[in-house]
């Protein structure tokens, strides 16, 4: 039963949801219809319908079917099967399949000033492009850095650097390696252009994601419902009540006034 997570680019944990025996078309996307609906958790370059996972016996796949498109490994597809491990990027957004899968042990900083006030992304197990392209894995949106610059390979606590281009000026600590594929560290510091980013030990937080298991996923209203067993704590009640009654109390003085005012 593939256990799946969605991901944003700090490496905040949006959606969870497990594949079973019973739905066997899950579609992801924005629209509040969707088997995984992320609306109101991601932005518009997210489709619609972005991503349909369909079972083909004991295996699944994934298909491709927003206007962005899919990416595995850096790599556009068009269909791909679901394999643990595997990390699926879509915009800015990460589907990570399998129970251990999860963003690596370290971030991208820049401190420098960036056109999208982005100071921080994950590194992706796998495959990362990294450049000024909001279709990278790792957005750096400065002038000098090239649409894609290069690329970070993650292999655990293990990272490598490759850059893109010749033309495209990259060094590692002051030292330049062009397209020669180096060993990368925490602390180091990575030169792209003029524009300068660190290798730092992410600190993961722990958010409170909607939780969705194969019977939710066979329920059209799934969505939904689990957001809202997400809300449905006692104190979240609590606050909910408390803000109808002040609703209320304003409505009453508002209407008391205007009627004050009609009499007298």
């Amino acid at each position: 039963m593939p256990d799946c997570s969605i991901y944003n680019y700090l490496g905040e944990r949006l959606r969870h949801f497990k594949l079973g025996t019973t739905a066997f078309n899950v579609v992801i996307g924005r629209a509040s219809s969707c088997d995984v609906s992320l609306k109101g958790v991601v932005d518009n370059t997210v489709s619609r319908e972005h991503i349909r996972i369909k079972r083909n016996g004991v295996n699944w796949m994934l298909e491709s079917i927003g206007n962005c498109g899919v990416f595995l490994n850096a790599e556009r597809i068009k269909s791909a099967p679901l394999v643990d491990g595997s990390v699926f990027r879509f915009s800015q957004y990460f589907l990570c399949v399998g129970e251990k899968t999860k963003p690596s042990p370290f971030d991208v900083v820049c401190d420098e000033h960036t056109e999208d006030n982005r100071h921080r992304s994950v590194i992706w197990p796998g495959v990362n492009t990294i450049g000024a392209s909001k279709d990278n894995y790792i957005t750096v949106r400065t002038e000098d850095v090239a649409r894609i610059h290069g690329k970070i390979f993650s292999d655990g606590e293990h990272l490598e650097y490759e850059g893109i281009h010749s033309s495209y000026e990259s060094a590692i600590n002051g030292v330049s390696v062009g397209t020669a594929r180096t060993e990368l560290k925490e602390g180091d510091e990575l030169m792209m252009a003029e524009t300068t980013v660190r290798i730092v030990r992410g600190v993961r937080s722990q958010m409170q994601v909607s939780s969705m298991m194969d019977n939710d996923l066979h329920n059209p209203n799934a969505t939904m419902s689990s957001v809202k067993r997400v809300a449905k704590t006692p104190f979240g009640w609590i606050i909910a009540l408390m803000i109808v009654l002040l609703l209320c109390l304003l409505i009453f003085i508002l209407f008391a006034n205007t009627l004050y005012q009609l009499l007298f």
